[in-house]
């Protein structure tokens, strides 16, 4: 089976491998579909250029890092809050235990 998405609605589709190659029509919005064909084999990728920029490299690496310096702050904003939470309930409990000692 063939999973494809009309590009124009997204609506997800399945034909038999028989109609690969064939021009279709969506069922939703009528979109011509032109399905991959599945017989003839895909071109090979081109190899790969290689790149000696350290900059470029550097910033690649960053991208993938992923925390930007102020998404620090919404972490550390976050466990003050907690600890705020934690230390109230912690005094609430003591000032119930002393209410009812």
């Amino acid at each position: 089976m063939i999973d494809f998405r009309c590009p124009k609605c997204r609506l997800l589709m399945q034909n038999p491998d028989d109609d690969s190659g064939k021009v279709l029509h969506c069922i939703r919005c009528g979109q011509a579909i032109t399905l991959p064909d599945l017989k003839t084999p895909l071109p090979a990728l081109p190899p790969e250029e290689e790149d000696d920029d350290e900059e470029e490299q550097e910033r690649s690496v960053r991208i993938h890092v992923g925390a930007k310096p102020e998404d620090w702050l919404y972490i550390i904003a976050g466990v003050v809050v907690i600890a705020v939470i934690v230390g109230a309930f912690t005094a609430f409990t003591i000032l119930l235990e002393k209410i009812f000692k």
